[in-house]
């Protein structure tokens, strides 16, 4: 009984999150829980892109001078640069699910 407790709090969890981002939706339950707990972790991160935005491979990344780089551009699929308006990851409280909605903002604007 306990363990499908659990089970259920996790799925509600996960699905909270996939409703906070849609693009999360793509991924397995699996690799949402690597994103979650990775989320400080920009390149740990960034190999799940490609399931969320297509033909991203990768992130510019910018050092902070914090522990974590900020974000300042994508990488396609074919090497191509883009860049847009700098990220700030190092802000207190903030989820992989704000950052990622961030990357999506500024793709939009660049389009």
């Amino acid at each position: 009984m306990a363990l499908d407790r659990i089970q259920k709090n996790l799925e509600a969890y996960l699905e909270e999150k996939r409703m906070q981002f849609p693009r999360f939706y793509f991924l397995s339950n699996d690799e949402l829980l690597q994103i979650l707990a990775n989320a400080a972790d920009v390149k740990s991160v960034e190999k799940h892109l490609n399931k969320c935005f297509e033909n991203i491979c990768g992130l510019i990344l910018i050092e902070s001078g914090g522990p974590i780089p900020d974000i300042g551009g994508m990488i396609s699929g074919e090497r191509e640069e883009v860049e847009f308006p700098r990220i700030k990851m190092g802000r207190q409280g903030q989820g992989v699910e704000q950052w990622m909605k961030q990357i999506e903002t500024s793709m939009q604007f660049i389009l």
